[in-house]
């Protein structure tokens, strides 16, 4: 994982934005980036206006309903930092690949950092969830639903086997929205993808 991307965000954003808040920055970079790779690239030399506008139309024209308020999250966090900080993150973060920036922010709505812990949210590591598919046999065509999806780990390793559709419920909105941003990166086409946010259980 990126330690430097990581402690270069807690120290840029301290005081001025909860750590977990930093993550859907972070989600919306990585959705750009999986869409355009010189995206962000570009952006850095712009107003932070256009981020925030160039997300909006990357969520509406994909129709990702999910996602339609995570471009008013991204302008909130931004213009609590200065340009400079901003156009430094910008940077920084065009040096990794979408499925890098995504994990970056379910990191840090999962680990936490120092704040209150996402009600119990974890990254279940990635032999469990392959252990968790091979044990489901899942196989090309089938429908994979995962009730209690978290931070999607498992319907991605699922993709490998290419699913016809999966589907997933997360009770906390912001891992389930950053859930549907990773399913996406890691290779799910929308028509695949069901993500929902409710109490399974």
């Amino acid at each position: 994982m990126p330690e430097k991307l990581i402690g270069k965000i807690l120290f840029d954003f301290r005081g001025s934005v909860k750590v977990e808040e930093v993550s859907g920055l972070f989600a919306g970079l990585a959705l750009l980036k999986y869409s355009n790779q010189n995206v962000i690239k570009n952006l850095v030399l712009q107003d932070k206006a256009v981020l925030v506008q160039t997300l909006s139309e990357s969520i509406e024209s994909n129709s990702y309903d999910l996602l339609e308020a995570l471009p008013m999250k991204v302008q909130d966090i931004i213009s609590s930092i200065p340009d400079s900080k901003y156009r430094e993150i910008l940077k920084e973060a065009n040096d990794y690949e979408p499925k890098t920036l995504i994990e970056v922010a379910l990191i840090l709505v999962t680990e936490g950092y120092g704040v209150r812990r996402q009600m119990g949210t974890l990254i279940t590591p990635k032999f469990i969830n392959q252990l968790v598919v091979g044990l489901a046999d899942v196989e090309m065509g089938d429908y994979v639903l995962d009730p209690t999806m978290g931070t999607g780990g498992t319907l991605a390793e699922s993709f490998k086997l290419s699913p016809a559709k999966v589907v997933g419920q997360e009770i906390n909105e912001r891992v389930a929205t950053l859930a549907f941003i990773k399913l996406i990166v890691y290779g799910a086409s929308p028509s695949s993808l069901e993500v929902y946010i409710g109490d399974s259980l």
